[in-house]
């Protein structure tokens, strides 16, 4: 079973947690479960892509609009498409990190650990802009949910 297989069940197992009545419960004993799993869990290396490649990438003409209109020099910033399937915050950090060993159920389910480890931070920055951190964990741990300002913070 490769890394991306074991993660995508771990997401499946996560679904499953955010179900329960005792959802916050059921993930956070999840969390630490999947934390002492240390052959999945090793550090992700970043080392973003620095040149676009228009083999590999197609430019997403209405965020190009959308950042025209917000930034006046947008010479140096190329939006790419990526799916709108509800995983595409994740979609856009795998095209970026351009590394086909990790997928965007690994990228979910960590950031699933980052928020849940250090719920009370991201709840003091961000609950009063979003709403309540528990809500967002249980419905980032469904596949194809789309992310929100916690998810981007934690990411």
């Amino acid at each position: 079973m490769t890394t991306g297989q074991k993660f995508a069940r771990l997401l499946q197992y996560l679904g499953k947690c955010s179900e329960s009545i005792m959802y916050h419960d059921e993930i956070a004993s999840a969390v630490r479960w999947i934390g002492q799993i240390e052959s999945i869990m090793t550090r992700i290396h970043f080392h973003p892509n620095q040149v676009f490649d228009e083999s590999k990438h197609i430019i997403d003409v209405v965020a190009k609009e959308y950042l025209e209109k917000a930034i006046d020099n947008v010479d140096h910033l190329i939006p790419v498409e990526v799916s709108g399937d509800g995983n595409c915050l994740y979609g856009s950090i795998l095209l970026l990190m351009n590394n086909p060993m990790v997928t965007t159920s690994e990228l979910r389910v960590r950031t699933i650990i980052e928020l849940m480890t250090n719920e009370v931070y991201y709840s003091n920055r961000y609950s009063q802009f979003v709403g309540p951190l528990d809500i967002a964990i249980q419905r980032i741990c469904k596949n194809h949910m789309f992310s929100e300002l916690y998810k981007i913070g934690a990411l």
